[in-house]
Order: C-alpha cells, then structure tokens, then sequence
C-alpha cells in the first residue's frame, strides 16, 4: 500500500500571491514521486496554483501526476475544453481526471461528454478504456449518479472518509480530508499523515507499489527501466550498423515499416517513439549536467 496527496490553492499563502507550500521533494522521499493537483474549477478559472505545482512535480521527475478537474453544474463540453487549454501538452506521467460532485440527478451523461472532449483532444481516445481519463466523486454519487460509467470499466477515484474503504470498485481511495482525526488505535489509513511543506490535506490510498500505479497510466509501455533503454539503444545502433555493411541499403526506419506492415503500425510507432523521447526528457539526467525543468 502507498499513499498519495492531491494538492491544489488551498495548499497555499493564499491572496495574494497564492504561493504553493508543498513540499514536492519531500513528498517524492515519503512515496517515491506520486501526487495528485487541481488544474481548474468550472470553465472560468485555472487552479492559481496549478502551473507552479506542476512545474515542481516535473523538476522533481515525479512517476505519477494526477491532474484533476472541479467541474461544476451547467455546459459540461465547455468545461472541459478549458481543462484541455489549461493543460496543453500531456506528459507520459500524468493523468486526467474528472471531478463531479455537488449535484443532482444522472450524471453519466456530463462525465462521458467530458471524457469524449478530454480524451480525444489529449491523445488517449484510441487506448483502452482503463488507460483514459479517470474519474473522481463520493461514494454515493459514484454508486447512484454515475452508474454506467463506473461499470465501463474506467479508473474510479472515490472520495469516503473514514476507517472503512468502500466496496465499489476503485483505483484510488480518498480516505480522508485532513481535517479528521482518528481515534486511538483506530486504523485509518492515511487519517494521521503530515505532507512536507502542506501538513494535513487530501490524503489517498493506493494498494500496490509506485511502478504498478505508473504502469496503471503508462501509454505504449512507458516508462521503461533505464537497462531496457540501454538495450534498445544497442540493438537499434547493431541494426542499422549490419544493414550498412552487408550492403542492403536497408535503413533501420525502412526496416522497421516492413516489420509492423501498415500504416496504422507506422504511427504507433512512430508515437511511441516519441513518447519514449519525452519521458527520456524529463526522466535522465541532462547531459551537462544541468537539471532542465519545464516551463510550463
């Protein structure tokens, strides 16, 4: 079991320059490099401090990064065009994920027009259901109000305070707010945590290790352990190196569109590749020496 916290302005110097207070290296030595932070609320705003903190999770080369959306009652397309804006580029360790909550009546048709916009425009509509955006409420709208999706077979983030972890079947449990305080020899997981830098906020349960949460939302098998890298490097540069002295005049990328046949393979490939390209970017050190961090 590990645990994770989701930050966002209130974990902050409030007005009126909204300076984050978590602590993003100490949180990666307490569970290895996972959080969760809020990009926005609605379609009006952006979380203040979202672009700081998300800036620190990639400085620290965090493994998992969860970004969540507060959506409220009203146009659910709107709302989500704003997160995709506030967003931008989707990086190989984050994850979407839809907040509802505070409402009434079925609400699987507002979360699946959210996720039709987020997961098209951020590149995961074409994986498999569990690799999409996820989504996040209480047990009870979870169970009542958000049925059908919840039986899609979509990651499920449920918020329900207290000792006792839900029956529905999640991903992730929000297990506690902060503000309550277990009793004596109460097992509570996650009730009695102190967040470097935050203190006391949201604090989440997860029933593995970081490297099974991290496979849970890799795209096309990322990350891959650097020895992996270092073989694939290898064999690609033997490759192209026996191809110019037998004297085919093959090139490594005409053999590689032989090997996948179509199209389609072509640009799954040539995807992956860049997906490698952008997790080799954040994760490994800079050649120089220098630790380049986003600017986002």
């Amino acid at each position: 079991m590990m645990l994770l916290p989701d930050f966002s302005e209130w974990q902050s110097s409030g007005e009126p320059n909204w300076i984050p207070t978590p602590d993003f290296a100490g949180v990666k030595r307490r569970n290895g490099g996972a959080a969760i932070i809020r990009v926005g609320w609605g379609h009006e705003r952006r979380d203040y401090c979202f672009t700081r903190n998300r800036r620190a999770a990639q400085r620290h080369k965090y493994s998992f990064l969860g970004l969540y959306h507060y959506t409220v009652p009203g146009d659910m397309a709107s709302q989500a065009r704003a997160f995709c804006r506030w967003v931008g580029k989707l990086a190989p360790n984050e994850i979407p994920m839809v907040d509802i909550e505070a409402v009434s009546g079925d609400q699987n048709g507002r979360a699946e027009a959210w996720f039709a916009i987020v997961d098209r425009k951020l590149g995961l509509s074409e994986l498999p259901i569990q690799k999409r955006s996820w989504l996040y409420s209480g047990e009870f709208i979870l169970t009542h109000q958000l049925t059908r999706v919840c039986a899609s077979g979509r990651n499920i983030w449920v918020a329900a305070y207290g000792p006792d972890e839900p029956r529905l079947h999640h991903i992730l449990w929000q297990s506690t707010d902060g503000t309550y305080k277990p009793r004596k020899n109460e097992k509570w997981p996650g009730a009695r945590i102190r967040w470097p830098g935050a203190g006391k906020c949201d604090t989440n349960v997860y029933h593995g290790k970081l490297n099974q949460l991290v496979s849970a939302v890799s795209r096309d098998d990322l990350p891959y352990p650097r020895k992996k890298l270092v073989q694939m490097v290898q064999r690609g540069v033997a490759a192209e190196l026996r191809t110019k002295l037998d004297g085919t005049g093959t090139t490594l990328a005409q053999g590689a569109q032989a090997a996948v046949g179509t199209e389609q393979g072509v640009a799954d490939l040539t995807r992956q590749v860049a997906d490698l390209a952008e997790y080799l970017k954040q994760q490994l050190p800079d050649p120089q020496g220098a630790d380049r961090g986003s600017t986002r």
